[in-house]
């Protein structure tokens, strides 16, 4: 039965602790166990319970690395089975730390001394569990060029980035290995494990911003194919990573490959990007998400060299040919109002926020700015900041966050305006929206 296990995980632990005096509960559902030890005072804990399966260990998670358009790098996981802990420090409401441990009596230790008092420095460093990955990357961090931006992002990939101008790096240790991936916006195009000197290679690649070529010359880097066009033609770039993937018989796009081979010879379909979504072919004026693809056509092969283009009723019962689809398709992306660029939707939007900004009266200006892998559109104002996507938008302060709807980009700039400028409370604003969510 799924999720037997991580119940059985949960429930064994929350009776070690309440048997060591310590208030807990096991809580949850089919997969999703958790034991909250010491809940609603001052210091607690919450233990998510996970349980693998051999089987299944050695499956990998994150984005399909075909349509990121980067090889496969990381190590495979050793296959394993049986409980691991995710251990979260709360205090005054708030999560401190955390890390993974195996071992259920670590687990328990981890609980007694930090309900008992010990600061974080102790507890971790009597259980080097707790804050290894973060306390590992702050010593490289420590290390890096002063006038970098860094950050480090939560629990589960936990890996430090450091932010130039259009470029990054993440950096992530994991078994003694730490690996290094050097970015072009959200594109990954170098690669590199154990490196002798890191802060020097991310400098260079950062402040220095050194050709693809010269990065390459450094002892382990490793280049991501095509990797020489990403900045000067980044359509040709994907164009030959799409040709690349369809070489795979296994690949959900295979069956495409004679329509693909044409469409990526069309100087009209070769300036878009494309992506794939479960077997469907679909296009984008962005080349990364989220994607500008609103009213594009999507494509899936529907017997020998036939092929449905859209999915709408009207065309499901429609069969085109290579050259019939080719033409469709054509048309579709010629008469498209959004150019093909290199970015992705927040891009897209920061004009249109910045004029309705300036219809406001406001001197707020809006910019995209890059957390861990993906860019968000914000407007920010002393410790005040605004996410924006779409109509939507975020209004955040310390942990205080308030997410709204607005009828019109209009409507949501002149919330923005009263909550930066004229620092309305996230209550009144909140009161006018036109959803809350």
């Amino acid at each position: 039965m799924p999720g037997a296990h991580d119940e059985a995980s949960a429930r064994s632990l929350a009776t070690k602790l309440a048997s060591a005096r310590i208030a807990a509960q096991a809580e949850g559902a089919g997969v999703h166990w958790r034991v909250e030890v010491n809940k609603g005072e001052s210091r607690s804990l919450t233990i998510h319970c996970f349980w693998y399966e051999a089987a299944v260990s050695g499956l990998l998670r994150g984005v399909n690395a075909a349509n990121s358009r980067a090889g496969t790098w990381r190590r495979s996981p050793r296959p394993y089975q049986g409980a691991e802990y995710l251990v979260i420090l709360h205090e005054g409401g708030k999560g401190v730390a955390d890390g993974r441990t195996r071992k259920e009596a670590e687990a328990v230790k981890c609980a007694r001394r930090w309900v008992g008092g010990e600061s974080l420095d102790e507890v971790s460093r009597r259980l080097t569990f707790v804050d290894e990955k973060p306390r590992a990357l702050r010593g490289i961090a420590a290390g890096l060029d002063t006038r970098l931006r860094w950050d480090i992002g939560p629990e589960p990939s936990c890996e430090l980035w450091v932010y130039g101008d259009g470029r990054s790096c993440a950096i992530t240790p994991s078994a003694g290995v730490v690996s290094i991936g050097f970015h072009v916006g959200q594109a990954r195009v170098a690669r590199a494990e154990n490196l002798g000197d890191l802060p020097d290679a991310v400098a260079a690649w950062l402040v220095a911003r050194v050709a693809h070529g010269d990065l390459a010359k450094r002892t382990g880097v490793t280049l991501e194919r095509h990797a020489e066009f990403i900045e000067s033609m980044p359509a040709r770039w994907h164009w030959l990573h799409v040709l690349d993937r369809i070489t795979d018989p296994d690949d959900v796009l295979a069956p495409q490959r004679p329509l693909i081979e044409a469409l990526a010879a069309s100087p009209v379909v070769s300036e878009f990007y494309s992506f794939s979504s479960h077997y469907w072919l679909c296009f984008s004026a962005s080349s990364h998400y989220p994607w500008v693809n609103d009213g594009l056509p999507t494509v899936v092969a529907a017997g020998q060299n036939e092929y449905i283009v859209d999915a709408t009723r009207r065309d499901r019962g429609l069969r085109y040919s290579v050259a019939e689809a080719v033409e469709r398709i054509e048309a579709a992306l010629a008469s498209y109002p959004v150019r093909p660029f290199f970015g992705s939707a927040p891009h897209y939007e920061l004009p249109a926020l910045g004029a309705s900004l300036q219809r406001c009266g406001s001197a707020l200006r809006p910019a995209v700015v890059q957390r861990g892998g993906w860019h968000r559109l914000e407007v920010a104002s002393g410790t005040r900041t605004c996410e924006v996507s779409e109509n939507h938008v975020t209004f955040a302060e310390g942990s205080a966050v308030l997410r709204t709807g607005w009828r019109s980009l209009d409507d949501a700039a002149s919330a923005i305006v009263r909550y930066l400028e004229r620092d309305e409370s996230s209550q009144d604003i909140g009161a006018t929206a036109h959803k809350r969510f």
